[in-house]
């Protein structure tokens, strides 16, 4: 097939490993966020949605390590290894204005 030919009627099977049962690719607007590998995207550089995730993750676990009975280090350990893993992890391809890290 070449360049500028007709692909009306053409059809790509794809399988998932050794199954060979045809996989459903799902289309996404080109605008609208996509969640890969943890960390929602958006070509268009809105991360309101990665940013309102953050906030919530950032909350929750401040919540939950408040009331848990874990001791000072402990909690320290959880801070370090959990809390700031997840949190730095989604910075590196996302575009935060300084006041928005400001929460």
């Amino acid at each position: 097939m070449s360049i500028g030919e007709d692909f009306e009627g053409a059809t790509i099977n794809l399988t998932n490993g050794k199954d060979t049962e045809a996989a459903r690719i799902e289309r996404k607007e080109v605008t609208k966020e996509h969640k890969t590998l943890g960390v929602w995207i958006t070509p268009t550089g809105d991360f309101s949605r990665e940013h309102r995730k953050q906030v919530e993750y950032d909350r929750s676990f401040g919540r939950r390590l408040m009331v848990s009975n874990f001791a000072p280090e402990l909690c320290r350990l959880s801070y370090s290894m959990q809390y700031i893993a997840a949190m730095t992890y989604a910075l590196p391809v996302t575009t935060f204005e300084e006041k928005e890290l400001k929460v």
